[in-house]
């Protein structure tokens, strides 16, 4: 038998062996020698990854419940329209639901049969998808509530001083790499640097260590504060302060 030919005998016991919505060891194995197979035809690799797809859509659902049970103060972030009288929502139940089929669609991607099972392989995946579409949507609301308060309020106040050092701040971050990047914009408010998020929250979100996230903040810090410009200027330590010179009255007296 060549290879074809046995590649295509796999795909066919996959195919009309998958009844449940969890692989057994065989079937993982199975399809772990069809997607990473190198002569694999395209096809086939598309209708495997279709089969595993719906088999666990009802796991995936179920993920999301889970998701949402124990996420219930992250999922309930609106903001306040003062206008209309009316809350927002920046995330949806569907919103979710999506972000977790392409995090599953990954996880099958990447599947190499290493990992007991692929729920367990796949978890991460869907909950980073998850907390990125999170991110983006929060993001996205609070640029188009501000949008409306700017064409409501035709006044602008003057730009303090700690506005425009946000200002600086964010153009730094710009020029960081993308894993701090994810770090400052995870952590903190993307418009006022306010931090919304734990470092724990973070860490599970970009999937790294505390020692990661220990190295690429302290090079965050260091970069923000050599790029930054003094906006005050600082009297050294054991500086005096210039003596005013006093005007000589004695001369104006005489005359």
């Amino acid at each position: 038998m060549n290879t074809n030919a046995y590649i295509v005998t796999i795909w066919f016991v996959v195919a009309t062996s998958i009844t449940t919505a969890y692989l057994t060891p065989i079937q993982q194995l199975q399809i772990k020698r069809i997607i990473q197979h190198p002569e694999t035809p395209i096809q086939i690799k598309t209708k495997v990854k279709k089969i595993v797809f719906i088999k666990y859509m009802p796991w995936i659902k179920k993920e999301c419940q889970r998701f949402c049970s124990n996420n219930v103060d992250l999922l309930k972030y609106v903001y306040y329209n003062s206008i209309h009288k009316t809350i927002r929502y920046a995330y949806n139940k569907e919103d979710l639901y999506e972000d977790a089929c392409i995090g599953f669609s990954k996880a099958l991607q990447n599947f190499n049969g290493n990992c007991s099972t692929l729920t367990k392989y796949a978890a991460p995946y869907i909950k980073h998808e998850i907390y990125k579409g999170i991110t983006i949507a929060t993001m996205q609301s609070k640029i188009i509530e501000k949008q409306k308060n700017t064409s409501i309020n035709t006044y602008k106040k003057p730009a303090t001083e700690r506005d425009m050092e946000i200002q600086e701040i964010k153009e730094i971050i710009k020029g960081l790499t993308p894993m701090q990047q994810k770090i400052m914009y995870y952590r903190y408010d993307p418009e006022t640097l306010k931090q919304v998020r734990t470092i724990n929250q973070v860490l599970e979100m970009i999937g790294i260590s505390h020692e990661t996230y220990r190295k690429n903040y302290k090079k965050i810090i260091q970069t923000i504060s050599e790029s930054k410009t003094p906006t005050i200027e600082h009297r050294k330590p054991n500086a005096k302060p210039k003596s005013r010179r006093r005007p000589n009255i004695s001369n104006q007296k005489k005359q």
